[in-house]
């Protein structure tokens, strides 16, 4: 399925995105590497683990201590604030992924 893009529709999903992950998960988008996984980012890096000061309650499980790259998500609205349709979950995951491979080529 191909992606319109639009600079301004570009630039809200950048903000929305890198606000989002900023609130709830203490990372910025550049920090973020985009997976194949519909709604899913990664650390670029890997995280200290528990030596580290990582907090992640995966290093509190047996065998975990060390560092990893974690994962966090991003999932938007189903449903469309202007038309109130049901639209999909993956938008912006779609968009940045699309924007991710064009600069690739």
């Amino acid at each position: 399925m191909q992606v319109e893009l639009t600079d301004n529709e570009v630039e809200e999903t950048q903000k929305r995105l890198n606000d989002y992950f900023q609130m709830n998960c203490h990372v910025i988008l550049d920090d973020l590497e985009i997976t194949s996984t519909p709604g899913y980012w990664e650390n670029k890096k890997p995280c200290g683990g528990l030596l580290g000061g990582c907090k992640h309650p995966m290093h509190g499980l047996l065998f975990n201590e060390g560092g990893t790259k974690h994962t966090v998500s991003y999932y938007d609205s189903w449903k469309d604030e202007k038309t109130g349709r049901i639209v999909s979950i993956y938008h912006s995951w779609r968009l940045m992924r699309s924007l991710k491979k064009e600069s690739e080529k």
